[in-house]
This record gives structure tokens, sequence and C-alpha cells, in this order.
């Protein structure tokens, strides 16, 4: 219903304008997501002075970067902002405001130009301007899948105060979202009964469906990617196993000679520690610049398609760090095994 409509924010002398949508939740669902932005939900649903929340995070399509960018806009909280509310004309529809400042309407195609026709009104002659005092701005996502851009939500019980005509009447869409035990079984039954009551169900959307769905998708994607990793793990591992069994087996007379000349077997073994601790720390010198090098690279070729921060996998790298010291130190404790016997 908002989507075509204009708002405008003021947070500095210029004016900016942008689009976005007017979400009035239910009563219930809207204090739950008060709450959870850590928000007083009374101070947000007085009837006499309501509040909204405003999400201000979303992506959009850069057509200067070519890519997906992040956008926030606003660095305040508690402000005003202003729209106008726009009337269908005759079958033309509200398009936008045009260079000159009047609203553009749209309507059927002509058929002698086959161009859509247009006409311009006034704004006072076609709207009306109301205005929405943002309590909040936040970047978390409510508990349903918002429109594409910016959202402003206030409680279901404030329309009143905004809009004149009656709140049945106002909306030309009223969106619900059904929670089921069984998802299937639950829409194909809501689906039964809509067409029973000669009521349209194509507007029914199983998003529990999709979810699976994606995370189908996601879940064969981990199958490859974590079946390439320990492939090439096992490889690598084995080609440690390979190259200190073979060193060890080489330095048998080295071991020999110390022994000869006295150094005990706790001696020995302080000596193969500290070698291990010297493999394993001059290969996370080398591995670990290079890793993060790569990892930045992999970030550069993602940040061409979609904006998005740079960050190290922590939790990653601390399994590799522990995953070379385990190789080498079992290798080096079976090699020496080897050796004893």
């Amino acid at each position: 219903y908002f989507e075509d409509d204009m708002y405008k924010y003021d947070l500095s002398d210029d004016a900016k304008y942008f689009y976005s949508s007017v979400y009035f939740v239910e009563d219930n669902a809207f204090r739950r997501f008060a709450e959870e932005c850590g928000l007083n939900p009374d101070e947000y649903m007085d009837p006499s002075s309501p509040k909204g929340i405003f999400l201000d995070d979303f992506m959009t399509f850069d057509y200067e970067k070519e890519k997906m960018v992040r956008v926030k806009l606003f660095d305040k909280e508690d402000f005003d902002v202003k729209t106008r509310q726009f009337e269908d004309k005759d079958g033309y529809f509200f398009y936008e405001i045009n260079e000159d400042g009047k609203a553009e309407y749209r309507g059927n195609y002509d058929p002698d130009t086959e161009e859509e026709k247009v006409m311009t009104f006034e704004l006072d002659e076609c709207s009306r301007e109301l205005t929405f005092h943002i309590g909040a701005v936040t970047d978390k996502d409510p508990y349903f899948k918002a429109a594409d851009g910016m959202v402003i939500l206030y409680p279901y019980s404030c329309c009143g105060q905004f809009y004149e005509k009656d709140v049945n009447d106002l909306f030309n869409e009223i969106i619900y979202y059904i929670k089921s035990d069984d998802v299937y079984e639950g829409f194909d039954t809501l689906q039964k009964t809509l067409k029973e009551n000669g009521v349209f169900g194509g507007t029914l959307y199983n998003y529990a469906d999709e979810a699976e769905s994606n995370r189908d998708f996601v879940v064969v994607i981990k199958v490859f990617a974590y079946g390439f990793i320990v492939l090439i793990s096992l490889i690598a591992a084995a080609n440690v196993f390979n190259t200190i069994t073979t060193n060890i087996n080489l330095r048998r007379r080295e071991f020999a000679m110390l022994k000869s000349v006295g150094m005990t077997a706790k001696g020995m073994n302080k000596m193969m520690n500290f070698e291990c601790i010297m493999y394993g720390t001059k290969a996370l010198i080398y591995g670990l610049p290079v890793s993060a090098g790569v990892t930045f690279l992999i970030y550069r070729a993602i940040n061409e398609g979609i904006d998005t921060d740079f960050f190290i996998p922590w939790r990653a790298v601390i399994i590799a760090v522990l995953s070379v010291f385990i190789v080498v130190f079992s290798t080096m404790m079976y090699s020496m095994s080897k050796i004893k016997k």
C-alpha cells in the first residue's frame, strides 16, 4: 500500500527523500518485537501519541558500484517522518513526484499511441500530508519477512490515529502469518478450505517449505565443501606423516650416538617435543598469513557482488592450529615408538 509513497526526513539542513513502507502489525506481535529491541512497548502503543520502529538495515543494488550494498540511513533516533497519502484518480494510480514537484499519475495504455497515459496534479489536489513519529531505529529483523526496502512498524491499534477512513476499508492488502505444527498438511488444508469457500488461494505462500529447501541446498553445499576440506586435510596429514617418519628413520644413528654420550630417555623426549613445537610453529608462521591473504581475496571476490564485512574465521583458525600440533605430535610419537622397538 505504501510502497509508492514518498517520505522525507530532516537530519541536516537539506531534506532527504526516500521510499519506504509502513506496516501496522498486530499488537501482540508488535509488543514482542519491541521487547526484543529492548524497548518499552507501552511507550510505543499509546493511542494518543504512538511511536514507530524504523527497520534501518536492508540490501539494495547500487548501480554505480554494480553490486548489492547494505544501507543504513539514520544516526539518531526520535524524529519525524513526513509522507503524503495519495489517492487514485479515475483509474490512474500515483507513480512519482516529478521534477516540477507535481504528482505524476499513470493509467492504462492509449490504444492509438500505445503509450501509457500520464496525468499530473498538484500535491494538495490528490494527497494529504501525514507525519509518523519514529521512536527507535533498529537493524533487528522482525518475526516476519518485511517488504524490500526500509520499513516503519506501528501497532495495528494505532492505525486510526493516522487515517480518516475506516481501518477495514483502508487497506487493499492485509497479510497473515500462520504457524503450524505440520506446515505441509496445514498449507494444503488452508488452500483447500479457501477454494471451497470461493476464495482465491494463489496468494498463499509456504515460507517454511522454501526455508527447508534452502536448508537442504545448504546441506548439499556443506557436504561437498567439508568433503573437499576433509580430503585435503587427509592428504596434508599423510604428507606430514611420511615426512616426519622418514626423517626419524634417517636419524637412527644420530639418536644412538646421543644416547651413547649420556642423553636420557627424558632428555630425548624433551628434544623431540621441542622439535614438534618448532615444526608446528614454523608451519603456522608461513600458513596463517597465507590463509589470511586467501581469505581476504575471497572477501574481495564476494564483495564485488554483495556488500559485506571482512572477518577472520577465528574458530576455523583455532581448529587448524590445534590440528597442526596434534598431527605433528602424534606422528612424532608413532615414529619414536618404532625407533624404540
